[in-house]
């Protein structure tokens, strides 16, 4: 794990992943810290991107982290997609990869669903998740 503190970062696209409608991000420790950058059409993708860049800026001492390759993977496509500087976004921790070479858990499958099953999590809205919410 990062000695730094972490900026959870959980990143929402629709089936196609065209555009990115929702950036949510919360910094380790401070519950005061939670944003959302949401946009509700793809015209104002590049203003969230945006102020995601700007808020990651207040934080550069921070490690961003996210579950899985997606966030990351989108996050620069959309960025590179317009012009947008990704220097500060360099050095994503993958908490998934870190799961999987811990050891902790006997699972064959390291889905985000397939951990909190197993931690026995229950959400609130099950069968939901980031493709289907713009159409639940």
């Amino acid at each position: 794990m990062p000695k730094v503190p972490l900026m959870f970062v959980d990143i929402e696209a629709g089936r196609d992943q065209a555009y990115i409608w929702l950036i949510s991000v919360l910094i380790e420790g401070r519950p005061d810290s939670f944003r959302s950058f949401y946009a509700e059409t793809s015209s104002f993708e590049k203003d969230i991107l945006n102020h995601f860049l700007s808020y990651r800026r207040t934080f550069n001492d921070c490690t961003i982290c996210h579950y899985g390759g997606f966030d990351e993977r989108l996050m620069l496509r959309q960025l590179a997609t317009y012009g947008l500087d990704c220097g500060g976004l360099v050095g994503w921790f993958d908490l998934q990869s870190a799961v999987k070479k811990s050891d902790i858990f006997p699972l064959k499958h390291f889905s985000m669903g397939t951990v909190t099953d197993h931690l026995g999590y229950k959400p609130r809205h099950p069968g939901l998740n980031g493709s289907s919410v713009p159409w639940a």
